[in-house]
């Protein structure tokens, strides 16, 4: 027996879809919104951005060089520049969570925190290249 997994998604309500992307990262949240479009305007009212390089873990388990890191970290803060280019400038930010391995792009985050009234702001960076 076939079970339309997505289909049963369709008939949340809106604050348990509130709930899922708030806690999910931004980047996993975008690509569930494209599940419907009462999931697609959820995200792009969600309060809550959260961004993490690790959240990738797949790709830190497989580096083998520094070079393989640095490839793994800039396509993390190319998704950083196209999600802030292509966020939606009336959409409220509560909290914004960003952390990453090395020191870049900082700045453009810490503005937008400041400019935004963001009510939680979280920055780590974990500077080392290191296997775990």
């Amino acid at each position: 027996m076939a079970v339309d997994i997505l289909g049963s998604f369709h008939h949340l309500p809106d604050l348990v879809i509130d709930g899922i992307l708030k806690r999910l990262p931004t980047k996993i949240a975008m690509q569930v919104g494209f599940v419907s479009k009462q999931w697609e305007a959820a995200m792009s009212s969600n309060p809550v951005l959260n961004f993490d390089e690790d959240d990738d873990l797949d790709h830190y388990h497989n580096l083998s060089c520094y070079s393989d890191y640095i490839h793994q970290h800039n396509r993390f803060i190319n998704f950083l520049q196209g999600y802030s280019e292509h966020r939606d400038n009336k959409m409220l930010i509560d909290k914004l969570r960003l952390h990453m391995r090395m020191f870049t792009f900082i700045d453009m985050w810490v503005e937008l925190a400041i400019e935004e009234d963001v009510k939680e702001l979280d920055i780590s960076i974990k500077k080392n290249f290191d296997r775990e």
